[in-house]
């Protein structure tokens, strides 16, 4: 019988297997490398010669991040890869990083262009790894991109705004907004957080003690559309009402996308439906929309970090897992570079993913073991180093301080609140799926949030006997979280009612779309009028949504007086050897003179706690050329460090009203 050998081995008559070549493996090294280079190289060039800069830079951002094959399911890569980013990102700001003017976005995409291509084509099959870079697409995932398309319709004005003038008009509409821009526009023309900086001479900057996550991502997403050249300051203006509008988009596609891909909704569009839009009404016409009205734009981003939790930890089949760990501790992390407060609610929703607390569900191999523990360290050192920028704030109890935030709607919190825990003990009988103890778990969510609203409120009632800022905000934040996390046992509730009773489908389809027509309305609604008048609008009518872009529109078309300070401040400004305080003397639309004074410090990166103590002190009686001369004189009188800046219309009468040794400090802008 004869055998066959030569280049393969002897196995049988007739028979060859060959021999792998050796070679092999060093080609698709070099392959990857070539790939990874063509890719790289393509997105620098477009990126360095402008090509890639705003929409088709955004477009090209997305389908990178997008094709990360962090998950087979298109909405749960969006969750997963959504949480990575908006914890992690941030880091990159944390420190000085020389790219030459690249900027660390452009970095960073032609970075993942070029892992991306070297990965596919290092495999042995590279067709198959192409493959594995899209999704798959089902019937759900088309509801994160309507979620994108109502947050367009309603944040219209944030998209539209033409100019400065125009955008800071109405950003005037909400005191914080001024913080939320200084530290924004600081980050890009420093290139690092404020905690970071060195303290101006003989000072202390504002917002040292601030953790900026929110605005390294407003940040981020300026530089992948504007490139990371810093424009002008009116224009970093109307990047920034950019900015901010899609990041709030995002952060509510990402969570509908972490909805719709829990076991319980993949394959059920019509439950999904209403559930989804309920979780996009919340933050684009409800209680998170009215807390981004108010200025809370980093608040409301907290708010949806703590519901990602959720839908990241309920579905976990087990704990060590570095990837999903990964997200877990990316968005505890952004609640901690939010607003940390919140970490009270977002605790016992990471927490939950340890169960059950079964030996299986720790089980796994020393890498991903090694990966996890990496993961969870550096998610420690994160969390420690906020609480070290946390630790310089000035106010000995920060908890009681006073502020302007809009009451929560009390009843619907209780609700909601109520809502949510029977849901999840409920949801105990009504499933037998292995999330059922973390779904059980996420009632310490709501409970958590009660006893920390109880003790939020004794303490203020006790230093000023009344609830006042942070009360108002964490009870708004309780009603939101609970709003979202309700759907999570409701998903895993209808599932069991609709795997039990097959309804038709067009009844099924016309109760979904009611029921989710009906949820865009529940509060408040949507389509009602303000009345006339600049001001009229946030307490009268529906408190988000298109009622506020109506306002929006309105001051956007007749923006406030002190609207013009985008001019003179692009102009140039004085420079004095001290702290230099804008008065806004004006007979127009009336903002107030310390919002005024505090627009000038986030326009001009001067804004230091001196500073913001000299604003804080302007206490006008009427608005007569008298009553602005006695604001000037005390200022003045402060220190003889301090300067007051006006328009030149009205410097020469200021300075005649002024002491003659006091008029010299009265600067033009």
């Amino acid at each position: 019988m004869a055998t066959v050998t030569g280049a393969g081995a002897a196995i049988g008559p007739g028979v060859v297997l060959p021999q792998r070549n050796r070679a092999t493996p060093h080609r698709r090294w070099v392959r990857a490398v070539l790939a990874g280079l063509a890719a790289g190289g393509l997105v620098l060039v477009g990126r360095v010669t402008g090509l890639l800069h705003g929409g088709p830079g955004l477009l090209v951002a997305i389908a990178l991040v997008l094709l990360i094959p962090t998950s087979r399911e298109f909405s749960r890569r969006v969750l997963l890869v959504g949480c990575v980013l908006a914890g992690w990102l941030p880091v990159l700001w944390w420190t000085d990083l020389p790219f030459d003017g690249l900027g660390r976005m452009t970095v960073a995409l032609t970075a993942t262009a070029a892992v991306l291509a070297a990965w596919v084509a290092a495999g042995e099959d590279g067709g198959g790894r192409a493959r594995r870079l899209l999704p798959r697409f089902r019937v759900v995932d088309a509801y994160p991109a309507l979620a994108v398309g109502l947050g367009f319709v309603v944040l219209a004005p944030w998209l539209q705004v033409k100019t400065p003038t125009q955008s800071l008009g109405m950003l005037l509409l909400s005191w914080d907004n001024s913080a939320h821009f200084s530290m924004f526009h600081m980050i890009r023309t420093t290139g690092v957080t404020v905690d970071t900086l060195a303290p101006p001479a003989g000072g202390t900057w504002q917002f040292a003690s601030y953790p900026q996550g929110f605005h390294t991502l407003v940040a981020a997403i300026v530089e992948i559309v504007d490139g990371p050249q810093v424009a002008s300051v009116g224009g970093e203006l109307l990047s920034y009402t950019r900015g901010v509008a899609l990041l709030v988009i995002t952060a509510t596609a990402l969570l509908v996308a972490g909805l719709c891909a829990l076991p319980a909704l993949r394959r059920r569009p019509l439950l999904a439906l209403p559930l989804a839009t309920l979780v996009a009404t919340v933050f684009l016409l409800g209680p998170g929309a009215l807390a981004f009205y108010d200025g809370f734009g980093n608040f409301v981003l907290a708010c949806a970090m703590v519901v990602a939790v959720v839908l990241v930890a309920v579905p976990m089949p087990r704990v060590l897992m570095p990837l999903h760990l990964l997200a877990l501790a990316g968005a505890v992390v952004g609640v901690a570079q939010g607003w940390a407060l919140l970490g009270v609610l977002a605790a016992p929703a990471a927490l939950a993913a340890l169960l059950p607390l079964r030996r299986s569900r720790f089980r796994t191999r020393p890498i991903p073991l090694l990966l996890s523990l990496l993961v969870l360290a550096a998610a420690a050192g994160c969390l420690v180093r906020t609480a070290v920028v946390l630790s310089a704030v000035s106010a000995e109890n920060p908890l009681v301080v006073a502020g302007g935030a809009s009451e929560p709607n009390y009843a619907l919190t209780i609700g909601v609140t109520a809502a949510a825990i029977v849901a999840a003990i409920v949801a105990r009988w009504a499933t037998r799926r292995p999330e059922r103890p973390r779904l059980v778990a996420l009632v310490a969510v709501p409970l958590a949030g009660v006893v920390c609203s109880v003790v939020l409120i004794i303490m203020q009632l006790a230093a000023s006997g009344a609830v006042t800022y942070y009360g108002f905000k964490f009870m708004t934040a309780v009603e939101i979280v609970a709003l979202c996390v309700l759907t999570v046992p409701l998903a895993h509730l209808g599932r069991r009612i609709t795997r039990r009773r097959r309804l038709l489908a067009p009844p099924a389809a016309l109760l979904s779309l009611a029921v989710a027509a009906s949820a865009t309305q529940m509060f408040g609604w949507t389509f009602a009028t303000i009345p006339q008048g600049p001001t009229g609008g946030l307490d009268t009518a529906a408190p988000a949504g298109l009622v506020s872009r109506e306002l929006e529109y309105r001051l956007i078309a007749s923006p406030p007086s002190t609207s013009d300070l985008t001019t003179y401040v692009a102009a140039g400004v004085p420079a004095v050897p001290g702290d230099l305080v804008f008065l806004d003397v004006t007979d127009g639309y009336p903002v107030d003179p310390t919002m005024a004074a505090q627009w000038f410090f986030a326009l001009t990166d001067s804004w230091t706690l001196e500073g913001n103590a000299l604003a804080g002190d302007i206490q006008l009686r009427g608005r007569s050329p008298e009553a602005w001369a006695g604001v000037a004189e005390r200022l003045l009188r402060t220190r003889d460090d301090v300067y007051v800046a006006v328009r030149p219309a009205e410097a020469a009468q200021l300075r005649a009203l002024l002491p003659t040794r006091l008029a010299g400090r009265v600067v033009d802008l």
